[in-house]
């Protein structure tokens, strides 16, 4: 497996069609791209992570918190995925920030945070007027995935996530700070640009990087 083209700091988005949530995310990631932007896509994303190393990501799964291999986890699904990589590149000195946070983060032990999709739901029909999330003083004790890969990114960069517990896969494709590619299988990436309009999102080009 060649990866190269990912690098530190690169966020990831993974949509899974089966089980029990994703589904389910999936759905709410389309309610809230139709309530909060007015836009929709083809398809939609119920899984975020952060490249830490090479062949690393950082992630909230099942069991927690975790580092592990990309390859592992992904490989034979990258139809799956999309790479937002930052228009401005990190510096050595961000990454290296990135690198240690995760790794920090590591050593903690950190539970999967069960009940976030509790708290989601009336955030999201609500269009962020309701918001039942942990109190300041207890977010990072436990986290979920969209969380984690907001959270390391601004310890790399800050302020770029103002609210990390409240970055969904949705804003990340409405974040104009990030490039957004496909990837093929070989793992190489594939540019696309979206021009969103009122309820459509239509694909202008893809470019082979």
């Amino acid at each position: 497996m060649n990866n190269k083209h990912l690098q530190i700091g690169d966020i990831l988005t993974a949509r899974k069609d089966y089980g029990f949530l994703p589904p389910k995310i999936q759905f709410f990631m389309k309610t809230w791209a139709k309530i909060h932007y007015d836009v929709s896509f083809p398809e939609y994303y119920n899984h975020m992570m952060i490249v830490t190393g090479h062949d690393y990501i950082a992630e909230a799964i099942g069991k927690g918190y975790v580092q592990r291999k990309l390859s592992k986890a992904y490989n034979g699904h990258t139809d799956n995925l999309l790479v937002f990589k930052p228009i401005k590149p990190l510096k050595v000195c961000e990454q290296k920030r990135i690198v240690k946070k995760a790794g920090r983060m590591s050593d903690q032990n950190i539970e999967y945070e069960r009940l976030n999709f509790a708290w989601w739901v009336p955030y999201i029909l609500s269009n962020g007027k309701i918001d039942w999330s942990p109190k300041e003083s207890k977010k990072g004790d436990k986290v979920f995935c969209f969380e984690v890969a907001a959270m390391i990114f601004n310890h790399g960069r800050p302020g770029t996530f103002p609210q990390p517990d409240k970055v969904t896969t949705v804003d990340m494709r409405m974040n104009s700070g990030f490039r957004i590619y496909r990837v093929n299988r070989d793992w190489t990436l594939m540019e696309q640009r979206e021009e969103v309009k009122e309820d459509s999102a239509n694909l202008l080009m893809l470019k082979d990087m």
